[in-house]
């Protein structure tokens, strides 16, 4: 895409320079560039050429060279490039902005109780804000202090209260910072998810070994005619209990029933 557009702001070039009519296919082509930009919203795409080929395009509108130009069909097709160029300006500007409110949120994530407070009670003291931060009045007034450049907060003095908001911009990084919140909680409890998954797996292979030796006992008085019926009647046992525990939540009657007849199981074996 770099490459493309490069060769096509220079062709394009060239006809301004020449005052002559831009082709259709040319002017389309760079429309559909410019919307494939300012979907992808991504600077390191943009040529250099870009920069001298935007200020020659505004510089046409603000210095009225266009009173120089008798074709109106020159005058237009620079005015459609004005609302390009325009676009994808306001691309980068976008951009710029969100990697300078992504810095903004990694910077000042310990803080992040300030923001949630000052969100959600707009209008906020400076004494309960403290409180709600768990930081001192005084590490508040200077962490305040330190931010202000960012125009994060607003305050309002009522009285002998300071009263705190946050800008747009301070709740685009509280969002932010919620989000990251977010991500932390569920990455904590993914990972305790799959140790108490493991520990239970570990567990189960702990007891089937134990479960065996059981069922070993009951069967080792030798009265059963082969081994293959001892283990069907084994697994028919074990997958009797285990279906029965299933129940336990559901129905408490049935898992007596249950246990019964494993219990029967059980004395038929023995």
């Amino acid at each position: 895409m770099v490459m493309h557009m490069n060769e096509l702001i220079k062709r394009i070039f060239e006809f301004i320079l020449n005052k002559e009519v831009i082709p259709e296919d040319l002017m389309y082509e760079f429309s559909q560039d410019t919307m494939n930009f300012v979907r992808k919203k991504e600077c390191e795409d943009l040529p250099e050429v870009f920069g001298d080929f935007q200020s020659y395009v505004e510089l046409f509108w603000h210095s009225r060279k266009y009173n120089q130009i008798q074709n109106p069909k020159i005058i237009y097709q620079m005015g459609q490039l004005l609302a390009y160029v325009n676009m994808i300006s306001d691309s980068v500007q976008d951009e710029e902005e969100e990697l300078s409110l992504e810095d903004c949120a990694n910077r000042w994530k310990n803080r992040y109780p300030v923001f949630k407070a000052v969100y959600y009670e707009r209008g906020i003291t400076h004494k309960k804000l403290a409180q709600l931060s768990g930081l001192s009045p005084s590490s508040l007034s200077q962490f305040l202090s330190k931010i202000r450049s960012e125009k994060v907060f607003l305050s309002r003095t009522m009285g002998r209260e300071k009263h705190y908001y946050l800008t747009e911009k301070g709740e685009k990084i509280y969002h932010l910072l919620s989000e990251k919140q977010l991500s932390q909680v569920c990455s904590t409890y993914t990972k305790e998810l799959n140790t108490g998954i493991l520990n239970v797996q570990e567990t189960i292979q702990n007891i089937e070994p134990a479960i065996t030796n059981i069922f070993m006992a009951i069967l080792g008085n030798g009265s059963l005619p082969s081994n293959t019926n001892v283990e069907k009647r084994k697994e028919m046992a074990l997958a009797d209990i285990i279906d029965a525990r299933k129940l336990i939540s559901n129905d408490e009657e049935e898992i007596w029933e249950r246990d019964s007849k494993t219990w029967e199981v059980l004395s038929g074996i023995s």
